[in-house]
């Protein structure tokens, strides 16, 4: 596997040199701005078909390995640009995920520091809005030392924002 490393003034000029020296069909693998210069690492085409056997490989190893070893991580069967959607395609998922989870760890500090905003929360969802708007509801509420006076806010936002049909 062959890495090569693009550096260029700008992100334009670096990647006009990496298609030069590669192809089209090059795979980035990261890109930077380092002393006023853009540099790109990238891998050729023919080194990610030696990636897709290095994983086959180490998928295969996998299987025979003893109970209690931990789990390698799987690299995505990569060949040319699909593989590149793909694997940025997981990156993404994976970004959501993590974005999710520290939304979690977030809100279960706030439910330890403000139980008001708790139990409206659970209020509203209860009544059957929507998660996304009881969050950001709560989320711009100020705080009240009273569940009665965020309730007030509440519905004040609600009736000023909504507009009924007579």
């Amino acid at each position: 596997m062959n890495v090569k490393k693009f550096s260029a003034p700008s992100s334009r000029e670096a990647l006009c040199k990496l298609r030069d020296a590669m192809g089209p069909d090059a795979l980035i693998i990261s890109t930077r701005d380092a002393n006023g210069q853009f540099e790109i690492l990238a891998l050729e085409e023919k080194d990610i078909a030696s990636l897709t056997e290095v994983s086959k490989k180490q998928s295969e190893e996998s299987r025979n390995a003893p109970a209690g070893m931990s789990h390698p991580i799987k690299i995505p069967d990569m060949v040319g640009a699909t593989g590149a959607v793909e694997l940025m395609s997981e990156l993404r998922s994976m970004r959501g995920m993590m974005e999710a989870r520290l939304a979690e760890i977030s809100w279960g500090n706030t439910q330890h520091r403000e139980p008001n905003k708790t139990q409206l929360l659970k209020e509203m969802l209860a009544t059957g809005f929507s998660a996304s708007l009881s969050r950001y509801l709560i989320g711009n509420m100020p705080k009240s030392e009273d569940v009665e006076q965020g309730l007030a806010w509440i519905k004040g936002i609600l009736s000023k924002n909504l507009s009924t049909i007579l």
